[in-house]
């Protein structure tokens, strides 16, 4: 049964992203040629649109050594220590292991990443819900307005798959899983400190039914790392950017680069 249900969300998930191919083919053709598409547009070219460009950046430049400033305003101008390392990260390994380039590396990676995350995003609901109503759910996910960013070289598939795996663990009580995929989000997307409360209500409904069910000390020590690996995740990469560039305001600098409409460093 359950793999029955695996392959019916592989399924409409071929379908949603097959959709997505055929629609980013169509709009690549009336894609004006620019510094991020190259003279030619095409289907890969689009996946590298946007934050696709900084992902990109990572991938094949890294982060850099200092924060670039404008020197008419003083102000810090929109870098790449603004994107999370995991998705980048990655996309460089697999890079330098196929010898492809980004935008083919990066797309695909994001694509099969997505099917991982409707999978286990499936089973999650699977479970309180029927596999109807989560198979359901999961097409709806597949088919929104923004589910193309699930086949571009964005972090969103990385990070969702993450989450969802994230949720079953805290579901399962599995304590040490939960730590380490909490520090991975905390490397992917700035969702982590969120997070903290959701282990910490797990936490809580655990340890209120002590008496019925015994809690090892083990468990307890487990249970407290995760919730301590939750609330560090949410620091981690701010203080390696504060690392990296020497500043401890270096993040949140960055970050308010894009809130005034900084200029970009291309």
């Amino acid at each position: 049964m359950m793999r029955t249900f695996v392959y019916r969300v592989l399924g409409v998930w071929a379908l949603c992203r097959t959709f997505s191919v055929v629609l980013l083919t169509i709009v690549s053709h009336y894609q004006a040629p620019m510094i991020w598409t190259g003279p030619h547009p095409n289907y890969f070219s689009m996946t590298v649109l946007w934050d696709g460009y900084w992902y990109r950046l990572i991938a094949e430049q890294g982060y850099p050594p200092a924060l670039p400033i404008d020197v008419s305003t003083g102000t810090v101008q929109q870098n790449a220590w603004a994107f999370y390392p995991a998705f980048p990260e990655m996309s460089r390994f697999l890079m330098k292991v196929t010898g492809l380039g980004f935008p083919v590396v990066g797309s695909t990676l994001a694509l099969l990443l997505g099917f991982a995350a409707a999978v286990v995003m499936g089973l999650l609901l699977r479970d309180r819900v029927g596999p109807k109503v989560a198979l359901a759910a999961v097409a709806v996910y597949g088919a929104s307005p923004v589910s193309p960013s699930f086949q571009i070289a964005y972090t969103e598939s990385l990070a969702i798959l993450l989450l969802c795996g994230f949720l079953w663990a805290v579901s399962k009580e599995r304590w040490l899983i939960t730590a380490g995929l909490a520090l991975l989000i905390g490397l992917s997307r700035a969702m982590a400190l969120p997070l903290a409360v959701v282990a910490l209500v797990a936490v809580f409904l655990r340890w209120r039914r002590r008496r019925q069910d015994p809690i090892s000390a083990g468990e307890g020590w487990s249970a407290l790392a995760a919730l301590g690996s939750c609330g560090a995740a949410g620091l981690l990469w701010p203080l390696i950017v504060s690392i990296g560039v020497g500043s401890p305001l270096a993040y949140a600098e960055t970050m308010g680069a894009w809130s005034v409409g900084g200029s970009v460093q291309l």
